[in-house]
């Protein structure tokens, strides 16, 4: 079985995920599409700070999901932002029903490797690890989370690097909880991974228990702000608006000589979260980056 060290594949299945097997009232989704042109960049950079549900490439163009909620509350901003940067007059958008896209997410998705010492596998796929490595078995209800985005391999290899055995970990937008199983078969005795969106905590508790650690990785709907407890190492892999929101948090749930990640943010972004990280006196900043994503290292001392 082929293991993918590429997002490129992952532009076929970035469409936000229905769950199986499970009834509820549907969901409805705002498409934003633009063409493939010499702004595809940097509208994809300028739509990620609003936090959407996806981004796939369609044939010659570029569909942005929102889940119409959110897109509700940011429509204002994103399209004057486009427009500015474009000068085009009208965006295409469109309105679209929740479907059941399983059939293509399990057609495309392949075993990825992570890190230099992991490798996430779908449920459905056998993949024989090495000497060292780590096999994370996920069932992936959603787009992100899986391995397959650049801010979780980024996120993936500082865990590999500041993790050790007996450490405790908090991870903010846990989402498939990828990052806390990770971190306790990197010899974590204690990762507690927090979310607010239900489909999100459901499909993390199932993959941790899919991997045996239950005993060790705890799953809560729950904000960082009503965490009481410090960890050795707090991983943020979420959008900028939300990092700047929370720095503060984030920074008091880290022990004394403890190591905070921060991802999800763009390279053009990275002073801003860098200024924020000096100001709240972390040290020794390390920065990883990967297409036009940027993960940051530091210490609390």
């Amino acid at each position: 079985m082929r293991i993918s060290d590429s997002d490129k594949h992952l532009q076929s299945i970035r469409k936000p995920e229905t769950k199986k097997m499970e009834t509820h009232r549907k969901r409805t989704y705002t498409a934003l599409r633009f063409p493939y042109d010499e702004y595809a960049e940097a509208l994809q950079a300028i739509l990620a700070r609003y936090a959407p549900t996806g981004i796939e490439l369609e044939n010659d163009s570029w569909v942005c999901w929102f889940d119409t909620k959110d897109w509700n509350e940011h429509k204002q901003n994103v399209i004057e932002s486009v427009q500015a940067l474009t000068g085009r007059p009208e965006i295409d958008v469109e309105e679209v029903m929740e479907q059941d896209w399983n059939a293509v997410w399990e057609a495309s998705i392949e075993p990825v490797r992570i890190s230099e010492h992991a490798i996430v596998a779908p449920t459905w796929v056998a993949v024989q690890p090495h000497a060292g490595q780590h096999v994370i078995v996920i069932d992936p209800k959603m787009s992100f989370g899986t391995g397959h985005h650049q801010t979780t391999r980024l996120c993936a290899g500082f865990l590999e690097k500041v993790v050790s055995p007996g450490c405790t970990v908090l991870d903010v937008g846990t989402g498939t909880g990828v990052l806390c199983i990770l971190a306790v078969k990197l010899g974590a005795t204690r990762a507690l991974g927090l979310d607010i969106d239900p489909w999100a905590i459901t499909n993390a508790r199932e993959n941790v228990a899919r991997n045996n650690l239950n005993n060790a990785i705890d799953i809560q709907d729950n904000e960082i702000t009503n965490i009481t407890e410090t960890f050795d190492v707090v991983v943020a892999n979420i959008n900028r608006n939300e990092i700047v929101r929370i720095m503060n948090m984030l920074v008091t749930r880290t022990n004394t000589d403890g190591a905070l990640i921060i991802s999800g943010i763009l390279d053009e972004d990275e002073e801003l979260i860098r200024d924020l990280l000096l100001r709240e006196g972390l040290h020794d900043i390390e920065s990883r980056s990967e297409d036009e994503w940027v993960s940051l290292l530091s210490w609390k001392r």
